[in-house]
């Protein structure tokens, strides 16, 4: 049976480790905040050792990009839409890819992708939607009525070429 493993946030962290170097025992502040005592002195041990801060790391590889160039990523994107050119997932890993290869020689793939996709849960895949016939086909006589009446309506408002 796999043991389940609680998460504390950084500021727990912090305040645990605070109080613990201001002079309370490791047992009385982990009783009172939940935590068990092992835990609690090996974050004091690295906070005197200076090994790094008590903030909750991202699990796996680093990732690829950094932020300000994802957020980029997003705003091209975002931009492409906004302009009514919707960009695909195979747009977006060529783009990213082209910084990345100029970073340090290598593209991105689908995992890269994946993970720009829940940090930026406002984009996301959609489908296209299938379009009727009628909608997707302009024919000329549709031209020809649509010439008709912009002309009657310029007619009957008197309108000029100014």
């Amino acid at each position: 049976m796999t043991k389940t493993r609680k998460s504390y946030s950084g500021s727990q962290k912090r305040e645990a480790v605070q109080a613990v170097q201001g002079g309370a025992s490791t047992e009385e502040v982990g009783k009172s905040r939940g935590i068990p005592a092992r835990t609690l002195n090996r974050w004091v041990k690295k906070a005197s050792e200076n090994e790094g801060d008590l903030e909750i790391k991202r699990r796996g590889p680093p990732i690829r990009l950094p932020k300000e160039a994802e957020e980029c990523i997003f705003q091209w994107v975002v931009a492409r839409q906004m302009m009514g050119v919707p960009v695909g997932r195979q747009a977006t890993i060529r783009k990213a890819s082209e910084i990345t290869t100029l970073m340090d020689g290598k593209g991105v793939g689908d995992g890269w992708y994946r993970g720009f996709l829940s940090r930026y849960p406002e984009l996301g895949n959609r489908r296209s939607q299938a379009v009727t016939k009628d909608r997707n086909a302009v024919t000329g006589d549709d031209i020809t009525a649509l010439f008709w009446s912009v002309a009657k309506v310029v007619i009957e408002h008197n309108m000029d070429a100014s």
